[in-house]
């Protein structure tokens, strides 16, 4: 095997271990970012959300899985997220995400910590 050979080689492994690496750096953040979005989209279709409501729910969702997951208290988490999200909302929809509200958390909840 000559010098080229040796380096190619060395080159695509250390290439290969490096997308290896990265690619396990940020799943978390993906399972987050992927549960947040599909509540988000739920949300959206019980509650009849605009485009920019349903992007600051995903936002919303993501914090609060974030937090949960790092194991911040759960009832101080829950209660901001629920405050924030009715902050959004119109009265109409209040009525609505009110009736879903505690089903809605408990589907967040078991997403997230199934995930990780």
């Amino acid at each position: 095997m000559n010098n080229i050979e040796r380096v190619n080689i060395l080159f695509f492994t250390t290439f290969f271990m490096l997308l290896l690496c990265t690619s396990n750096l940020f799943p978390q953040q993906s399972k987050q970012n992927d549960v947040a979005e599909i509540m988000a989209v739920k949300l959206k279709q019980k509650v009849i959300l605009t485009d920019e409501q349903t992007a600051k729910v995903k936002v919303i969702l993501s914090q609060y899985i974030k937090d949960l997951t790092k194991g911040s208290n759960s009832n101080q988490l829950l209660k901001k997220a629920e405050d924030d999200i009715l902050s959004i909302l119109n009265e109409k929809q209040k009525v609505k995400y009110n009736i879903i509200e505690k089903d809605f958390f408990n589907e967040v909840n078991q997403r997230a910590l199934k995930k990780f």
